[in-house]
Parts: structure tokens; sequence; C-alpha cells
């Protein structure tokens, strides 16, 4: 696959994608066939997306996501 050929995941919040980067980050360390796209944040003014890219033994990447929707009431209300 081209490297940015991707399937994605959703988490439920910012800290959960810093999470899961750190491990893959740490992961990296220790094995160089991680392939990590750095974390980064597309705004589209009512939606926000902050994701990131990572990819192990695998042919296509994990896109690990977070969609921050503007002006909604965290507690769902």
């Amino acid at each position: 696959c081209p490297r940015l050929d991707h399937f994605g995941m959703s988490v439920s919040t910012e800290a959960e994608v810093d999470a899961m980067l750190a491990r893959a980050t740490a992961y990296r360390s220790r094995d160089d066939r991680v392939d990590i796209v750095e974390k980064k944040v597309d705004d589209y003014e009512v939606l926000a997306i902050t994701s990131f890219y990572v990819r192990y033994l695998l042919p296509m990447m994990v896109e690990v996501q977070w969609w921050d929707f503007k002006g909604r009431d965290p507690s769902g209300d």
C-alpha cells in the first residue's frame, strides 16, 4: 500500500490520542519498523479533528483520531 493508505479509529478524548501516540513513540524507540506521522489538527471551524497515523508490520496505517465538535455542551445536554 502507499504510505498514507489507512483505516481509522476514533477515541473519546484528546488525552487518549496523546496516550496512544506516546505508546507508539516509546515502542518505536525499540523497533524502527514503527512508522509514525506526527499529531496534527485539521480545523474546520465547527469541527476540529486531531489525529496521528501509525503503522507496524501491517500494509496499511492506522489513523487514531478525536473529533472535537466545537460549541457542543460537553455534558451532552
